[in-house]
């Protein structure tokens, strides 16, 4: 059975929530808010890892682990959703992009390290994401310095939710440090039951690309409706970042692994979190005291509640508790649909947060 819950975005105008309380001032904090360039020691790969700690002073808090989705960079978007984030749940964001999919900041026209090994690009062209996953985990670990059995969260969107099932997989082979996740929020995991044919993924991509990238742009409108129109995507910063972002997708072919990311998708993350879960590997980071909650917006065009109650099912049997849960426009006289990016906007991301935390 799926919850629906409405979330309301105009509750956190700047006029009456400060940055504080909303949680974007942490991202002019250098203290708080830190990006790193992490290379692979042995590949020389190389992309970014971003560190936001919204714990309040002298306390402790959760650790939550994100991972980006397709080619969106770590910009200031992305940075202020999850410094909200960080705010809300009183702890730490590790947030960390697909290597492959990656831009230098100080020198963005320059791609050294900028690629997928051969592991990893044929990996997710069949759905196998844990070649990347593994990087991921030792680039964030290298600034994290997990504890075995230290406790984390995980929260993704679309293909991070890939990226996320796959780092449970990871420690779970006991390929990395063995870390309990009590908590997994996938949002908006697109194929999550997974269809294989080709139409589908054809129709799924061409809509991702046209419907629901064109209501991205209502939700990042809402930013500025509330007072935050600073917070924008990479490539729409200015001409420069315009520039360079059409080139690094296009000239130094960055479309090559997330094309290949997006065949992998066709596999569905039921099969991964099946194997996480199905007691057959040497750890289990999942245990029956963790949560696993699977969210999508009510007006979505890529994802279905029957696929959502399939997954569900389908990992039901391993004791792990999970939610379904349906997000909707609980905003009064606002039309704007509720679909697939509907956490950039600020305001339903810092109400989703809120419940969440």
């Amino acid at each position: 059975m799926i919850d629906r819950v409405p979330l309301d975005y105009q509750q956190w105008n700047k006029k009456s929530v400060s940055a504080e309380e909303f949680g974007v001032a942490l991202t002019s904090d250098a203290s708080r808010t830190q990006m790193f360039r992490y290379q692979a020691p042995d590949s020389g790969q190389a992309f970014n890892v971003l560190r936001i700690d919204g714990r309040p002073d002298q306390e402790t808090g959760p650790t939550t682990i994100t991972a980006n989705s397709w080619d969106y960079r770590i910009d200031p978007l992305r940075t202020a959703k999850l410094a909200i984030f960080a705010k809300h749940s009183g702890g730490v964001v590790y947030d960390v992009e697909l290597p492959g999919a990656t831009i230098n900041h100080n020198r963005p026209l320059n791609n050294e390290g900028g690629f997928q090994t051969k592991a990893q690009f044929l990996g997710a062209l069949k759905g196998d994401f844990t070649p990347l996953a593994q990087t991921q985990l030792e680039a964030i670990d290298s600034i994290a310095h997990f504890e075995e059995g230290q406790e984390v969260r995980f929260m993704g969107e679309s293909l991070a939710t890939f990226s996320l099932a796959a780092m449970a997989l990871v420690m779970a082979r006991g390929d990395f440090k063995p870390l309990t996740i009590t908590a997994m929020d996938l949002i908006e995991p697109v194929n999550a039951y997974g269809d294989t044919s080709l139409i589908h993924m054809a129709k799924m991509m061409h809509t991702l690309a046209t419907v629901e990238n064109d209501r991205r742009g209502l939700y990042i409108n809402e930013n500025a409706a509330i007072g935050y129109p600073e917070f924008m995507p990479y490539e729409k910063l200015n001409k420069q970042t315009a520039a360079i972002d059409k080139y690094v997708k296009g000239l130094r072919q960055q479309q090559i692994p997330v094309l290949a990311s997006g065949a992998g998708l066709r596999k569905g993350v039921h099969t991964v979190l099946g194997q996480v879960l199905g007691g057959k590997l040497p750890y289990q980071p999942l245990t029956t005291d963790s949560e696993i909650t699977v969210i999508r917006g009510a007006d979505s065009t890529v994802t279905s509640p029957d696929d959502f109650e399939k997954l569900a099912a389908h990992v039901h049997d391993s004791g792990v508790s999970v939610r379904l849960m349906e997000i909707a426009n609980g905003t009064r006289g606002s039309e704007t649909p509720i679909g697939h990016s509907m956490t950039d906007g600020l305001g339903r991301a810092a109400s989703l947060a809120a419940l969440r935390q």
